[in-house]
């Protein structure tokens, strides 16, 4: 991220690796896009629709930040595409240990669809808990933790449309801190 203030100019540039979002000033964006014309071949694709496969949806009201496709996808990559859905991530009064079940032979699948949940986190804050309770687990997986996050997906199966909304106000402020995994995660 990268911020440029001088007067009244206030530039805020996000790149990852070809991609550039700018929240400014439209003149101010208009001349730094032209300068990076002179060095560089972009396309400026005007208003952001998607950004790291996060959807973004704007209204007078403000925007909707989603991740429908990516839910749906690793719904297709664990199989559960038909499955059922639930109303909630975690089943109440549920304390996990790592004494619980038996352990998965192989952990990989468990690690990789926990990594896929912790990026779902970004727009599903709402499943943020469930996430942070699996994650504890990573180094020693067992079948009750596969459980979980199974019904982890169920849910997502049957709220994949939700998202975060962020409200336009007048004096708005928005302050944002996340991790962005190297991958996104590892379908066969």
């Amino acid at each position: 991220m990268f911020i440029y203030k001088s007067n009244s100019i206030f530039l805020v540039i996000l790149i990852y690796v070809d991609d550039i979002i700018t929240v400014t000033h439209s003149e101010s964006i208009s001349q730094l896009v032209l300068s990076l014309g002179h060095h560089f071949a972009i396309k400026d694709l005007r208003l952001l629709h998607y950004f790291l496969v996060i959807k973004v949806h704007r209204s007078t009201s403000g925007l909707h930040l989603s991740q429908h496709k990516y839910i749906t996808d690793l719904l297709a990559c664990t199989s559960m595409t038909d499955s059922k859905s639930v109303h909630s991530p975690m089943a109440s009064g549920y304390a996990l240990s790592i004494h619980d079940g038996t352990p998965l032979e192989d952990g990989t699948t468990y690690r990789s669809v926990v990594g896929a949940l912790q990026y779902c986190t970004l727009t599903r804050p709402n499943i943020s808990f469930v996430v942070n309770k699996v994650c504890q687990f990573m180094h020693s997986p067992s079948n009750v933790h596969w459980q979980v996050i199974k019904r982890t997906l169920h849910y997502l199966k049957g709220t994949s449309h939700y998202g975060l909304s962020i409200q336009a106000t007048p004096d708005y402020n928005l302050t944002c801190f996340s991790y962005i995994p190297s991958h996104l995660f590892h379908c066969n």
